[in-house]
């Protein structure tokens, strides 16, 4: 299931432009908590990326609180074009573990 959600995410992908004054964040509305820091305290991020000639890549982040999620490079998991079932849902899992 969660396969399928994330495909279904990159499908609906760049469908509408985000507001850039957009306050609160989307982030503040669902934790409903006032304010990015501490909406954003405790919590794990991973990107996924996509590009024609690679494919899929799952990058781990940490938390730098106000400064936001650095990507952890050097921990990127490459899950190529043609995924096999559950690879896509397995990388995005060794990514949360791999995120601090």
């Amino acid at each position: 299931m969660l396969e399928s959600d994330v495909k279904q995410v990159v499908d609906d992908w760049n469908v509408m432009e985000p507001s850039e004054e957009l306050k609160p964040s989307v982030i503040e509305k669902v934790v409903k908590v006032k304010g990015y820091v501490k909406a954003v305290k405790n919590m794990k991020y991973v990107s996924l990326e996509w590009n024609v000639e690679e494919g899929y890549t799952v990058i781990p982040t940490i938390n730098s609180g106000k400064n936001g999620f650095d990507h952890l490079e050097d921990e990127s998991i490459s899950c190529g074009i043609n995924l096999g079932a559950g690879a896509l849902a397995q990388a995005i899992r060794t990514a949360i573990a791999l995120s601090k």
